[in-house]
């Protein structure tokens, strides 16, 4: 027997409602149907299938053009056919680049002569308002204030 390697989107943290997207795309892909009955085939309340269909339809991860319009059920409540059209598609995050952060000196010198420059100067400041005793560090908290311990 042979087993095939979940994608690492796919795996969930064990919750109740893992995989609900695929689920609830993969019963619209059958058929229109309604809330209620989504709700009814997948077991949960039909507030949760409302918000799953609205983050499937704004690009949380899964990605699919499903339409809803409104209907009156027989006892006179309102409630959303769903119409799935099209394929569902993954989309994956886009990563966001990142200040980078000075670590060391090589990094440093790598980052521009600028950059240095400022960082230079910024230290030279920090120094001179420590010595004046002007510049307050985490350090300076936790000692106690004229003797006694706050």
């Amino acid at each position: 027997m042979t087993f095939i390697k979940t994608p690492m989107y796919r795996r969930g943290k064990g919750g109740p409602n893992d995989g609900l997207k695929e689920r609830a795309m993969w019963l619209l892909s059958k058929g229109p149907m309604t809330a209620t009955a989504l709700a009814g085939a997948l077991r949960v309340p039909r507030s949760k299938i409302v918000q799953v269909i609205r983050d499937t339809t704004t690009g949380n991860g899964c990605v699919a053009s499903v339409t809803a319009q409104q209907i009156t059920t027989g006892d006179g409540t309102t409630d959303r056919l769903y119409t799935l059209n099209g394929k569902v598609n993954r989309v994956a995050p886009k990563v966001t680049p990142q200040k980078t952060i000075v670590v060391s000196k090589k990094s440093l010198s790598e980052r521009g002569e600028d950059k240095r420059q400022a960082a230079e100067e910024a230290a030279a400041r920090r120094r001179r308002l420590m010595s004046a005793g002007l510049y307050i560090t985490a350090s300076d908290l936790l000692t106690p204030v004229s003797g006694r311990d706050i």
